[in-house]
């Protein structure tokens, strides 16, 4: 009989990835089944056999087939055959499958922000797609007030890039009629449109100008001073230098860098607390654009002339320390202009109404005679009280004290370790932990190492930090991953809080081990009993040996078994393990060697029957 269909897919569209089910059913059962295809612009109405089957479903009638991911290129017709016999394939009206791409916009990853650049400079605006695309176009559009804001397409070019995701565009040198709005685009391969990122103002400016700038300045010394250095635009870091008043010939010193502050990152002026002797001379304000560019220099420079002290003021005071029997200390007290005399006068701290005693008087020193700081190379506890600074000056020798500082004086705690690695074998890449707790918080730590090489004994600070605030008692150091540069001497050094000097431990030596081959012998003796061997090719003799038969069974030299035998030569390397085998002792037995539980070696052989 012939074929007659039940229920035949009709014509389709869809996107691309989608799931379609090519329905194809006869009216009775048949025996095979065939699909074939060709394009929608194709003459040849045979088309091309894409599946031959046998007919599947209830009394085999159903010749169905279903394309899981559809493609672009499975875009055309497709007919349903089907037969009883070896004749030919009675056919179906054939279905038209139409494909179209899935309508997604481009995304972007990357983009350029607004930008300000100066003319001749080079300038790249990035833009990355999240998913590679076919073509990239940039537009502009003027911002001048005197040109009509229409959009032009400026660029268009293939994406690039290892992924085809990269349209970015590069200025060699830009120009000031560049300025404006960009936006950049890009579309799919199979889309006809672009999709608009977030458009990028770029402005374009011919230079700084300085719109507020300090010149001529006299002013006392010691008094504050206002150096001012304001810009008409933003600019990355700021510098100033100097040069005495009498050496216009000598090289300005360029004495601060620092970022411009304000909302608008245009000001780099700087101020003078306590403006001091040496600082009077010509001073210079020079700004940077943008990294690695040149900086611009302000004219006129300010020339900072200095009249003599009014009177005298205090630039550092002396501040409370807490120091250790022994130890060395700084009281600081420095003037902003030459003193005639310094005093220091002590009382003590448990009688704070006594009357203060003047205990040391000398002349101020150090650069123009302002500095009367006075050290103690190895505190006494009788030193310890209230230190006032009082130091003689202008006008017409002037007393200015200093309010007090504490000099608190301690006996030094002893720092003892309770907790200390000591030789530490392990392979390389694996983490770590040198143990170093003391019986006492500590305020600071720190790690010195030196070389297994004896022929370099240099120790090097490789890591000071301050104690763990929640355990300041360890000062242990971890390694996420042991390299072959960490191989050495490790040294744990610890500071008690107020103190100056650091108490060391025993160092810790970390040796790395690297794997060993490992040889392994069977031989039998005539009363039936078996010896399995191994050797370390280069012996070790703190490794542990150990035999293993699986699933259960482990032979140690501290812990045999009393069937087996075990034999360890150290200096040899050779580990060997003697018994009389029995059924459950056929197959594998591995022989591993360990150094602090970490395995170095390893082998394995098979015990069969004979």
């Amino acid at each position: 009989f012939s074929v007659e269909f039940s229920e035949v897919i009709k014509d389709s569209v869809l996107e691309a990835g989608q799931e379609l089910l090519l329905t194809c059913k006869s009216a009775r059962p048949v025996k095979e089944c065939q699909w074939k295809w060709r394009t929608l612009a194709s003459d040849d109405e045979t088309g091309l056999t894409v599946k031959t089957f046998r007919a599947f479903g209830n009394e085999s009638r159903d010749c169905s087939i279903r394309l899981s991911n559809v493609l672009m290129e499975q875009e055309g017709f497709w007919t349903c055959g089907a037969r009883n016999s070896e004749l030919n394939f009675t056919t179906a009206r054939p279905m038209k499958l139409s494909v179209h791409h899935p309508q997604e916009a481009v995304e972007f990853s990357e983009l350029a922000h607004d930008i300000q650049v100066s003319v001749g400079k080079p300038l790249v605006l990035n833009c990355r797609t999240l998913k590679p695309v076919e073509e990239c176009q940039w537009t502009w559009k003027s911002t001048s007030a005197t040109n009509k804001a229409t959009e032009v397409v400026m660029k268009q070019f293939p994406s690039f890039g290892n992924d085809s995701r990269d349209c970015s565009i590069r200025f060699d040198s830009v120009v000031s009629e560049q300025e404006g709005v960009w936006t950049c685009a890009a579309r799919f391969e199979w889309q006809n449109y672009f999709t608009s990122a977030h458009p990028v103002q770029l402005s374009i400016f011919t230079g700084v100008e300085f719109v507020q700038l300090s010149q001529d300045i006299q002013i006392a010394i010691g008094e504050p001073v206002l150096l001012r250095c304001v810009t008409n635009m933003a600019v990355e870091l700021c510098q100033w230098s100097w040069q005495p008043l009498n050496g216009t010939n000598e090289t300005a010193v360029v004495v601060k860098q620092f970022p411009a502050f304000g909302e608008d990152g245009r000001d780099c002026s700087v101020r003078f607390k306590s403006v001091l002797e040496e600082q009077g001379g010509i001073w210079s304000c020079a700004v940077r654009l943008y990294a690695h560019s040149p900086f611009t220099a302000a004219t006129p420079p300010a020339t900072l002339t200095l009249l003599p002290a009014v009177r005298v003021k205090l630039l550092e005071l002396p501040e409370d320390v807490r120091v250790a029997v022994g130890d060395s200390a700084l009281l600081r007290c420095v003037a902003t202009t030459s003193v005639n005399d310094c005093q220091w006068t002590w009382r003590p701290l448990s009688e704070p109404n006594k009357t203060e005693v003047v205990v040391k008087q000398f002349p101020a020193f150090g650069n123009y005679s302002r500095d009367c700081s006075v050290r103690f190379r190895n505190v006494l506890k009788e030193q310890e009280g209230l230190w006032g600074c009082t130091v003689i000056g202008p006008p017409n020798y002037t007393l200015l004290a200093a309010p007090p500082a504490k000099l608190i004086v301690f006996e030094p705690v002893p720092i003892n370790f309770i907790q200390l690695s000591q030789d530490i074998q392990m392979p390389p890449g694996g983490p770590l932990t040198i143990r170093c707790t003391t019986d006492s918080e500590v305020e600071e730590c720190k790690w010195t190492w030196q070389s297994l090489d004896e022929s370099n004994s240099t120790e090097i600070v490789l890591r000071q930090f301050l104690a763990p605030r929640n355990n300041s008692r360890d000062c242990s150091l971890h390694f996420d991953a042991v390299l072959t540069e960490h191989e050495g001497n490790w040294t744990c050094a610890a500071r008690n809080p107020a103190e100056t000097h650091f108490t060391s431990a025993p160092p810790a030596r970390l040796t790395l081990l690297h794997p060993e081959s490992v040889m392994v012998a069977l031989w039998s003796a005539p009363e039936h009993k078996v010896t399995l061997a191994c050797r370390l090719s280069a012996p070790r003799p703190t490794a542990v040996c150990r035999w293993h038969h699986p699933p259960h069974l482990t032979v140690a030299l501290e812990d045999q078994e009393q069937r087996f035998f075990m034999q360890y030569n150290t200096s040899l390397g050779t580990c060997a393990i003697i018994f009389g085998p029995e059924i459950d002792d056929l197959g594998q037995w591995s022989c591993t060697f360990t150094i602090n539980d970490w395995e170095i070696a390893s082998a394995t052989l098979v015990l069969l029957t004979t």
